[in-house]
């Protein structure tokens, strides 16, 4: 069940990171993109503590 929850995290991680880049590309940073960033910083380290 850890490895799933794993995988699923490192897939979301990866879309984000995919979808914020486009964002960014696209609008340029305004206060979404930025808010966004942060939203998926946080979940990042959020999962980089859960997963030690």
């Amino acid at each position: 069940m850890k490895e799933l929850f794993q995988i699923m995290a490192e897939l979301i991680l990866a879309a984000g990171v995919i979808f914020y880049v486009v964002l960014v590309l696209t609008t340029g940073f305004e206060k979404r993109t930025i808010l966004f960033g942060v939203l998926l910083t946080s979940f990042s380290l959020l999962y980089l503590v859960v997963q030690f």
